[in-house]
């Protein structure tokens, strides 16, 4: 009775071990393919070294791959509108001033410099009421055309604006918001 007891475990223990080596490989590919997605931000365009021997594996390591390259793709076609936005924003006629949700000047293109007098690169930062004839308009703007700007409406005025040197003209300012959400 006590041999085959032994036996038993002997049996079982020589199974789980027969079992374990087996799954050995699997494993560690699986562990690999688990460790290049955690890091496919960084690892984007490279490719991913499936091991061979089962289907799922090398199935596994092919969508690897395509998420790496498609990932890098994407990321060369944003840069890329991005450059050209950028020239766009740039090179334009028209002053053209983004703000961000607090009313302060996230961009401003060239133009919009040289009318304000403003150095290269010192407009974005700056809150928006620095164009404006003095505060109290912009916060009158706000007031009047919030709403409308808040509903994703175009608001078009004429108003006084004001460059760095203090003097003032008379401009039109269009606006939208990108996203009024």
């Amino acid at each position: 009775r006590n041999n085959g007891i032994l036996i038993a475990v002997f049996s079982i223990s020589s199974s789980v071990l027969l079992f374990l080596l087996f799954l050995r490989r699997p494993v560690r590919a699986v562990e690999r393919a688990t460790l290049f997605a955690a890091h496919l931000d960084a690892l984007r365009g490279e490719r991913f070294i499936a091991d061979r021997g089962t289907y799922e594996l090398e199935r596994l390591g092919e969508a690897l791959n395509n998420a790496s390259l498609k990932l890098k793709e994407q990321e060369c076609t944003i840069a890329d509108r991005s450059r050209r936005l950028q020239a766009v924003l740039e090179y334009a006629i028209d002053g053209i001033v983004t703000l961000d949700l607090n009313g302060r000047i996230e961009t401003a293109n060239r133009a919009v410099e040289r009318l304000f007098g403003w150095p290269r690169g010192s407009l974005p930062g700056q809150p928006g009421h620095v164009v404006w004839a003095n505060e109290a308009a912009y916060a009158e703007l706000g007031a009047n055309f919030g709403p409308a700007l808040a509903r994703g409406e175009q608001v078009v005025i004429e108003t006084l604006l004001r460059r760095r040197d203090g003097s003032t003209f008379l401009g039109r300012v269009a606006g939208k918001p990108i996203d009024p959400t």
